[in-house]
């Protein structure tokens, strides 16, 4: 989807701030319905949740023998993966440990899924025709990270998010006649995802163009940015909020980032006065916490620190440009 060109920066510092995967169709727009920890929360949720047992006091358990390569070769069934990934030819390897593929039907791991969506979603079918648990921290969450899309997860490991042919005027969801998961081929189905609407975001086509046309009626209905507000309580015909620019108010005031021109420019001047205290990157920190006379949060390029360290993806200058040099040492490698 087409971001409209908008900075990297402030589009990955969105996702940050919805805690989910940023998607590029605008810097608020987050992904809707199965980010990862969902899918893992479903995952749970199949598997029963049982009252805890009386424990039995505890006993010291035997040391383990040394692992004997002999006596459990390494691609052999019930023994660790060859480099991790690779097992006898009628083995395959699930968890790094090689197994018998199993004729199954609840698209639990070692289960066949013969190259269909027979798997549960934190979990792939693999080039053996068996569902095996994936490796994309991304699954479901809307966009393809195998390499044919941001290419950020292997091919195989991202298949419901990989299925459906985007924009090809054919509906692929399984619901609707195809073999894809929901939620996985929204614009071809004809409908728009419901987290994108009343989002204060136009996703039609004369907007960020991430839904087919009338699917966004409510974010649709003004002209933004005309200097006119048309929401009914000021003679208008659209819903409350639904342009808040032309009407001098911002829906995101006091959460902590800048929306007046300065920040994000979704605001009007002086309508996020608080999120816009801090003037950036001046060298001087203002937050309250660090001398200054400012939120905490809201200026921390200049007060030396990084809010997200160790999360998997470079924020200093070389990787999103949030945060200071040396301030997110575990994920920037240095």
């Amino acid at each position: 989807m087409d971001g409209g060109g908008e900075d990297p920066s402030e589009a990955v510092l969105m996702y940050k701030r919805g805690d989910m995967r940023w998607r590029s169709v605008s810097p608020r727009r987050v992904a809707f319905e199965l980010p990862t920890m969902i899918a893992l929360g479903w995952l749970f949720a199949s598997t029963g949740c049982r009252e805890p047992k009386e424990e039995a006091p505890p006993v010291a358990a035997p040391e383990p023998p040394p692992f004997d390569a002999l006596q459990c070769p390494h691609g052999s069934e019930g023994c660790p993966c060859i480099d991790q990934t690779r097992c006898e030819a009628t083995l395959d390897c699930v968890s790094q440990v090689c197994v018998t593929p199993r004729e199954c039907d609840d698209g639990g791991p070692g289960c066949r899924c013969n190259g269909g969506n027979d798997c549960k979603i934190a979990e792939f079918c693999n080039d053996k025709g068996v569902c095996q648990p994936s490796t994309c921290p991304y699954v479901g969450d809307q966009e393809c990270d195998e390499p044919s899309g941001t290419g950020t997860c292997a091919v195989g490991t991202d298949y419901a998010d990989c299925c459906a042919t985007p924009r090809d005027g054919i509906c692929d969801e399984s619901g609707r006649g195809g073999v894809c998961p929901e939620f996985s081929d929204h614009f071809d189905c004809g409908y728009c995802l419901p987290d994108y609407r009343g989002d204060f975001e136009c996703d039609e086509p004369q907007g960020f163009d991430v839904c087919p046309t009338g699917t966004d009626p409510i974010d649709c209905c003004p002209t933004l940015r005309n200097g006119i507000c048309e929401a009914i309580s000021a003679g208008g015909s659209c819903p409350e909020d639904s342009d808040a620019f032309d009407c001098g108010f911002c829906p995101f005031e006091g959460d902590g980032y800048c929306d007046e021109r300065q920040g994000f420019d979704i605001c009007p001047e002086g309508t996020d006065v608080e999120d816009c205290c801090a003037t950036p990157r001046d060298g001087v920190c203002e937050e309250s916490g660090r001398g200054g006379e400012c939120p905490d949060g809201t200026d921390i390029q200049d007060c030396d620190y990084c809010p997200w360290p160790d999360d998997g993806e470079c924020d200093e200058p070389e990787g999103s440009d949030l945060c200071a040099e040396g301030t997110d040492p575990a994920d920037c490698g240095s």
